[in-house]
């Protein structure tokens, strides 16, 4: 809460005025609900906190299965306690909305030396370019944020001050050259609009017909898919935590087809005081080195090459529930595997001559050791399907009890554990690595594992076959949507009625649904009308289907092969 608070302020002070606001209507939402016996979590306490009902039993009604699952009963709490809690969080997020709400409203000196830079650019794109590029394009800029509170309000001041400055300001060429400020689908931003901008913006390498725009505000919305090349600057008005966003942002300009020689890219970093408790700078370096280390990247932070030293984050930091690993944010290297292709890549390096004999092992291999961060003694099996790069490998830890047997599960079969990362912690041996301890008994029912790991992979696998099993989780207040459309769609043409249902299919933002709640369920309109309004919501807000992934090809037991194998054995007590 304190990073993303800190986040928050060193965007822009109203991004965090307005984030406080939602956490403290969200605070008076969860007392209300206490107040009427339940206790709400998750999605169930978003979708309360957005609806309209005053009645709590017939929101909870109203719930489909996977919310449901997030309400809890008040009595279950210590309820004096937990209310307590709550008001005092309460009180505090006031507090610092007050505070918060001064600074917004005072001056920005982040702001101004965001226009002194834009006036520097609309300056120097009134002199003559040696390559010929027209100063439009030389003073085309995009400012990017990660949050689009902090974009409406850089936009408006921004536009007031363009119109306020005097003729001879650089800043005035920018006069009637702003585009609409980009946001995406929640704030009701539809595709077409947003495309209108874009090629205003860029028609020449977008797409477009007119030269409209010289300067755009926008979100992460635009990070992504689309051609800006036609300018050549990037302001990134404050740092998103994932350093291959900030790449995203610079590959809208920087692309073949270009037309500048050069592009130049600003950044603003948090003041020293607000880094020192934030730490954003440096967590985004280490996470750029991470990325160097594993696909390699081109400059992306002023002052930041690649290559250099390499700094990993110890996985077991993770498994041992240490906090300030979560407070560094290190976990992309343990989460991504990156720590365990550190380790091999540097034992191929000190044992090439090995390398041979280690290919040359036959499949289904296995070993085992001692490992005393598992609390559970075990096997782990590495899986491929089928043959080749068919499917990335997949793994299964089976936990078994002191004497090797598989331990059941609540439905009496093997219990098979599917979590990537709990199987790469217990195969690791560690550094240095732990000697070879299989016993005979330890070998001998590694096979009755086996086939339980192998079952496991084979019907989670053949699931995923069926087309059935691959559709969107839609909420309810789609899925009654869809079937007012079905029963009552008669006022639209029937190319509108299929284009709706599709849109129907899928699982959109809390505000969204919120809106197709309303319409469904409004008292005040006949089914033929509700079935226009839901035609025009889809349209506007450019609510899209869902889009399943392509169901896998079907295999049989044979196909699940073992790669390699360990046991794993808890220390003895």
């Amino acid at each position: 809460l304190r990073s993303t608070l800190l986040k928050r302020l060193e965007s822009s002070p109203t991004a965090l005025y307005n984030t406080l606001g939602k956490m403290i209507v969200s605070h008076q939402a969860f007392l209300e609900a206490l107040a009427g016996g339940a206790v709400l979590a998750g999605e169930a306490l978003r979708e309360w906190t957005a609806s309209d009902d005053e009645d709590l039993d017939e929101f909870l009604a109203g719930l489909d299965d996977r919310t449901a699952a997030a309400v809890d009963d008040a009595d279950d709490y210590y309820q004096d306690a937990l209310r307590e809690d709550v008001e005092s969080d309460l009180g505090l997020l006031r507090r610092l909305r007050a505070r918060a709400g001064e600074v917004a409203d005072g001056p920005d000196p982040k702001l101004e030396k965001l226009l002194e830079r834009l006036g520097e650019i609309a300056a120097e794109a009134r002199s003559v370019s040696r390559d010929g590029v027209s100063s439009g394009n030389r003073r085309k800029t995009l400012v990017f944020s990660s949050f689009a509170d902090t974009i409406q309000t850089i936009n408006d001041r921004t536009a007031v001050r363009i119109v306020e400055c005097d003729d001879d300001d650089p800043l005035s060429d920018f006069r009637e050259r702003m585009a609409p400020p980009v946001f995406g689908a929640k704030r009701g931003f539809n595709p077409e609009t947003r495309a209108r901008v874009i090629s205003g913006f860029a028609p020449e390498t977008a797409g477009g017909d007119e030269d409209r725009y010289d300067l755009l505000f926008t979100t992460d919305i635009l990070s992504e898919g689309v051609n800006l090349q036609q300018a050549g600057r990037i302001i990134n008005y404050d740092l998103p935590w994932n350093p291959m966003r900030v790449v995203q942002r610079h590959g809208r300009i920087d692309r073949i087809g270009s037309f500048h020689r050069r592009v130049f890219i600003d950044c603003f970093f948090p003041s020293a005081h607000l880094d020192r408790l934030l730490g954003l700078e440096k967590r985004l370096r280490r996470k750029l080195r991470l990325a160097t280390a594993a696909v390699g990247t081109v400059q992306v932070l002023p002052g930041f090459e690649e290559g250099g030293s390499q700094v990993f984050s110890d996985i077991h930091r993770l498994r041992n529930e240490d906090s300030s690993f979560l407070e560094e944010q290190g976990g992309a290297a343990a989460l991504s595997g990156e720590e365990y292709r550190r380790r091999l890549r540097t034992a191929v390096a000190q044992a090439a001559a090995q390398m041979n004999e280690v290919k040359a092992l036959p499949y289904g291999s296995g070993s085992g050791f001692v490992n005393p961060r598992v609390p559970s003694s075990g096997y782990v099996f590495c899986i491929r399907v089928g043959e080749g790069d068919f499917a990335p490998p997949r793994f299964r830890f089976v936990p078994t009890d002191d004497d090797w047997r598989p331990v059941a599960g609540h439905d009496g079969r093997p219990l098979v554990k599917d979590d990537t990362l709990s199987a790469l912690v217990a195969a690791d041996p560690g550094e240095p690595p732990a000697g070879r301890t299989l016993s005979e008994e330890a070998y001998d029912r590694a096979f009755d594992a086996w086939e339980a790991a192998r079952e496991h992979v084979y019907e989670e696998w053949m699931f995923l076959t069926d087309p059935k099993n691959l559709k969107p989780d839609v909420p309810k207040a789609l899925r009654e949507a869809a079937e007012l459309v079905r029963e009552h769609g008669e006022v639209l043409t029937p190319a509108d009625r299929d284009d709706l249902l599709k849109r129907l299919n899928t699982r959109p933002g809390a505000r969204l649904e919120k809106a197709v709640r309303e319409i469904v369920r409004s008292e005040d309109d006949r089914p033929a009308r509700k079935v226009a309004k839901l035609r025009d919501l889809a349209r506007e807000s450019g609510l899209q289907p869902a889009r399943p992934p392509d169901p896998l090809p079907p295999v049989t037991r044979d196909d699940i092969h073992l790669v390699v194998w360990t046991a794993v054995q808890k220390p003895p007590r």
